[in-house]
């Protein structure tokens, strides 16, 4: 068994020595185990001491945040083959010889991902700033009340995760991934186990990335639950009552919808610029039934009128020569079977949340309604469409459906 223990860290030249090397390199039923370093745009010698402890380092040359960080980490272990990848913060606060505990409810074959706790035991709650408190306890309410499961503690970034898990993970956000996960994991039915561990709740050194931001990092996590909780579902509805054996995903992404569709009875097409994410996903699933095509060679491959449903899941907006694509997907389809289209829009109440934040981007109504009209230019027939709440006013998402023009 192969551990990889990833440490995201940005300025953390104080403590990453010290942390890396009190990872312990020796674990019953464990043969290897590895420490990566993800320096994450450091400006101090971060990197340095980390190489000179004994680590790996993946290096950003930029800042790019704490959930990108995790993704890069995350990338590299699969790559390397890990069975079992443990996330800590480099700042010192969590004891590397708590790695055991975490880990043994996946050795034992118990479970699939685990999180330390630091309020799951009373007398284990660490010293900490009130404001830092009251925005935890806020938080974890939140990502509670969506997912129906409760959580002690949903910010711990010391957690451990099955290689078959970080599989099927979709993480999007920049900064906000500890929560993220927990609400993908929720959506995917994969149960959590939360472990008490003691930790230090005052740094020792530096000043606390989360603390000082404790309102936006809470705001952020409210709307990345607005923004992406229920999406698959509402996707797929408009196919639902209708036969669809053979499908295409345009635009796939990392294979989050692609997996959906693969665990019935289809055959199922899937096509993006980048397919790496989506293929890994699929293999993990046994999915074998799936053809991935590489840009636009599916145009030449996939037999006129052969398809059952084409799914364009936020993507169409991003193509500038849409007219002669959606012609394309025209063709594909069989009579009476649909194109479904989505993607997202923002109100005014939204537009200032973002901005609030610091999202970028732009999610405006006009993008998909461009999309839309395009779709009634080259003939395809609307059947449907819908503004869905995710969850509430602030965000709408939209989601059509067309059928091919029978006079093609």
């Amino acid at each position: 068994m192969r551990f990889l223990i990833l440490i995201p860290a940005f300025n953390e030249e104080a403590t990453i020595a010290d942390v890396v090397r009190r990872v312990p390199r020796d674990l019953p039923g464990v043969d290897h185990i590895e420490v990566a370093v993800v320096d994450d745009g450091s400006t101090d010698q971060t990197a340095r001491w980390a190489r000179e402890a004994g680590a790996t380092l993946l290096s950003h040359l930029t800042n790019r945040g704490l959930g990108a960080a995790f993704q890069t980490g995350v990338r590299y272990a699969i790559e390397q083959g890990a069975d079992i990848v443990v996330t800590m913060d480099g700042d010192g606060q969590f004891d590397p010889d708590d790695i055991s505990e975490i880990t043994r409810p996946l050795i034992e074959g118990g479970a699939a991902v685990v999180t330390a706790s630091r309020f799951a035991d009373a007398e284990l709650i660490p010293e900490m700033p009130r404001v830092k408190r009251l925005g935890n306890a806020l938080v974890t309410a939140i990502v509670g009340r969506i997912t129906g499961h409760p959580h002690k503690d949903v910010s711990c970034g010391f957690r451990a995760y099955s290689r078959e898990v970080l599989l099927r993970l979709t993480v999007r956000a920049s900064h906000t991934y500890i929560h993220e996960v927990l609400l993908d994991l929720a959506s995917k039915g994969i149960p959590i186990v939360e472990v008490p561990v003691s930790v230090r709740g005052v740094r020792r050194y530096g000043e606390s990335k989360f603390a000082s931001k404790i309102s936006r990092y809470g705001m952020k996590t409210a709307l990345i639950i607005v923004v992406f909780w229920r999406k698959l579902d509402i996707v797929l509805e408009p196919a639902s009552p209708v036969p669809n054996t053979s499908v295409l995903d345009f635009g796939c992404g990392t294979g989050v919808l692609l997996s959906e569709l693969a665990q019935e009875d289809r055959t199922v097409f899937a096509t993006d610029l980048v397919l790496d994410g989506a293929r890994d996903l699929s293999r993990h699933l046994g999915s074998s039934d799936i053809t991935f095509f590489e840009g636009d060679s599916w145009k030449d491959q996939i037999a006129p009128e052969s398809l059952q449903l084409v799914v364009a899941a936020n993507v169409l907006e991003h193509v500038d020569e849409r007219q002669p694509l959606l012609r394309a997907m025209q063709a594909i389809l069989a009579p009476g079977f649909l194109l479904v289209v989505s993607g997202h829009t923002e109100n005014l109440l939204y537009w200032i949340g973002r901005r609030i934040v610091g999202f970028s981007g732009l999610y405006y109504l006009s993008n998909i309604m461009r999309v839309l009209a395009d779709c009634d230019v080259v003939g395809l027939k609307r059947v449907a469409h819908r503004s869905h709440p995710l969850p509430g006013r602030a965000c709408l998402y939209q989601v059509a459906s067309f059928m091919p023009n029978s006079s093609r």
